[in-house]
């Protein structure tokens, strides 16, 4: 009924205040439950889009983005990172699970095979490849012990950070508001054509170029990192993460005839990441069918015939297609954001789920097989026009605006995908009707008091309180008593357009106003029938006035959109 004292406004309500409460409210249980329940991450059915250790994949998600992480940069360029959080090996059918239990230093094995790498085929230019990057990351909204960190790593400076299993890196204790690390890595120039070739090219061991390697990232220990440890670091690559994946007859000749002619290892990832990115993006695909159970019942659903879905599912498909040509691939849960500014503030919807595959002698090297996560990565070398700096070339930048122009005329989102994201009523609905029962139980607190305290009064006071509250609601309709004016002066005026038997009230407020007669029972019991009846009379009143409002502001709504037309 508070609606219809309220003036009806041209412009429909957005109802921010509502939203804002809301989103606060969700993001404060979100971390408790985080703090509450460390081993669960996402619900089941309906997941809020952010990171999760966990390796489920959902059926549908939502997102209603909030600050998580602060990242500062000494690099400032317009190339997607990724920020690994969790890495996971082995798929049922439905989900990921970490089974690696490796003390192994991955992270430093990986970074010592791309640097030995480059030092080989770029001996006098190992810059055009990899440059240092140093960052600053803070913990906002996110409660995990995970730390966040690109591929390629040099240092981690943490008072509180260990090695995890898997190459994992963890603090000991989960973050809070305003815990830092700062990370020290190499980025590589992924879209150099000399960097491509390179990788398509067999790699053979050089011992002295592994010892250079060694030197140039810092790393003194040569027994830790030794040859021997090299190679057994490889098989255990081999055997966590190329665990082979069989495929159904169909989809086998469906990748035979994906991967003919493709001579190297490379050459398959990249065409298996082109077939997977032009696929659809839905955030809404539904749940995974109860038929499907194992890796290669996945693929013939989601490959073959879904061809539907968000990140996680088109990183699981690209890293079982992966192991089933031969090539080790694993499973990665982070976050994926622009460096375009030395300062990004990183938000819940910027979790991602991507695919690394390993190249021997070479390292890790992260895919983007999402349909519309696909950016140029890298920079124009500047040395072949004569400079040897870094630049980002005018080149480079038209060839990066083309994607995108491409990437827009189809319809899809570069930042983010064009699947309109559901709102999640559920997580607005309910801190909304806990206020709304809050405000109720005031309301009916606050009616038994006067209540009380009306059936403690004199019948002469019960028929003040009554005629006082009347009066009121006249004022609200706009019958306001004048200066000077008696209450039969009152009465005349108002019965011009009021029904005299509902104003009959002001006889009794005359009567305890000018005399000092007493009420007996049956006057103050025919005075609160008058007093119900003027209630009823001026809500329905009220309720007919705010009706025409709104039919009048449809109507100039209307004939205000007729005259654009």
């Amino acid at each position: 009924m508070l609606a219809v004292l309220v003036k009806t406004p041209d412009k429909p309500y957005d109802w921010k205040f509502v939203k804002d409460f809301a989103n606060a409210a969700r993001i404060r249980l979100e971390l408790l439950y985080q703090t509450l329940v460390p081993d669960k991450g996402w619900d089941s059915s309906n997941a809020s889009i952010g990171f999760s250790d966990r390796g489920d994949i959902m059926g549908n998600i939502t997102s209603t983005p909030y600050e998580v992480l602060g990242m500062t940069s000494d690099c400032q360029d317009s190339a997607r990172i990724y920020f690994g959080g969790k890495t996971f090996d082995t798929f049922d059918g439905r989900k990921w699970s970490k089974t690696d239990e490796s003390k192994t230093d991955y992270a430093t094995f990986d970074t010592l095979e791309t640097v030995s790498a480059v030092m080989k085929s770029a001996p006098k230019s190992p810059s055009d490849y990899l440059r240092k990057v140093k960052t600053n990351v803070s913990y906002v909204g996110v409660k995990t012990a995970c730390a966040f960190t690109p591929p390629k790593i040099l240092t981690v400076v943490s008072d509180d950070v260990n090695r995890m299993t898997g190459g994992d890196i963890a603090f000991s204790t989960r973050r809070k508001n305003g815990d830092a690390y700062t990370i020290q890595y190499y980025r590589v120039n992924r879209d150099n054509p000399d960097f491509q070739k390179m990788l398509r090219e067999e790699y053979v061991f050089d011992e002295n170029i592994w010892r250079a390697a060694l030197a140039e990232t810092g790393q003194s220990d040569l027994t830790q990192y030794s040859y021997e440890n090299l190679m057994a670091y490889r098989d255990e690559v081999r055997n966590v993460y190329g665990q082979p994946v069989e495929l159904s007859p169909r989809m086998r000749a469906f990748m035979d005839d994906l991967l003919d002619g493709a001579e190297t290892d490379m050459d398959k990832l990249e065409r298996i990441e082109k077939l997977l990115c032009g696929y659809q993006y839905s955030n809404q695909p539904g749940d995974i069918p109860d038929t499907v159970t194992s890796p290669s019942e996945y693929l013939d659903y989601f490959v073959l015939d879904k061809k539907e879905g968000f990140c996680s599912h088109y990183a699981t498909a690209f890293v079982l297609l992966a192991r089933a040509e031969g090539i080790p691939a694993r499973y990665i849960q982070g976050y994926s954001v622009y460096s375009e500014k030395t300062h990004v503030d990183v938000t819940s919807d910027k979790a991602h789920a991507w695919p690394e595959a390993y190249i021997e002698g070479y390292g890790w090297l992260g895919f983007e097989p999402t349909p519309g996560y696909k950016r140029t990565s890298g920079w124009t070398v500047m040395e072949q026009a004569g400079t040897g700096n870094y630049n980002a070339d005018a080149n480079y930048i038209e060839q990066y605006d083309k994607t995108v122009d491409i990437v827009k005329s189809s319809g899809i989102n570069q930042e983010e995908p064009a699947q309109k994201r559901p709102i999640n009523w559920k997580r607005i609905l309910v801190p909304v009707g806990l206020c709304v029962l809050f405000l109720s139980f005031f309301l009916m607190a606050d009616h038994a008091r006067k209540k009380r305290k009306y059936q403690k009064m004199s019948n002469r006071d019960k028929v003040v309180t009554l005629c006082r509250k009347n009066m009121k609601m006249f004022h609200r309709m706009g019958y306001q008593r004048t200066e000077g004016e008696t209450l039969s002066e009152y009465r005349n005026r108002v019965r011009k357009t009021v029904p005299d038997e509902i104003l009959s009230f002001i006889d009794y407020y005359e009567k305890v106003s000018y005399t000092d007669k007493e009420i007996c029972d049956s006057e103050l019991e025919s005075m609160e029938k008058i007093s119900a009846e003027c209630d009823s009379y001026v809500w329905h009143e009220m309720w007919k006035r705010f009706c025409a409002r709104q039919k009048e502001a449809r109507q100039q709504r209307h004939e205000k959109s007729a005259s654009h037309m």
